[in-house]
């Protein structure tokens, strides 16, 4: 039973612009997820950093 809702085949389109969107988007999370972190141990001492953080 093939083909009751679709064709034997499903054919992915790669746009230029769905590829644009796509890159941009992976920037994005790539650059939030590297600076957040960043930024919250560069407000540490070098020493507590390294300890991996406040210790409550």
């Amino acid at each position: 039973m093939t083909g009751l809702l679709f064709g034997e085949r499903i054919y992915a389109v790669l746009t230029l612009k769905d590829a644009i969107n796509l890159s941009i988007a992976a920037l994005l999370v790539t650059l939030v997820a590297s600076v957040y972190p960043a930024s919250l141990a560069a407000r540490l001492e070098p020493v507590e950093a390294l300890r991996g953080g406040r210790q409550a």
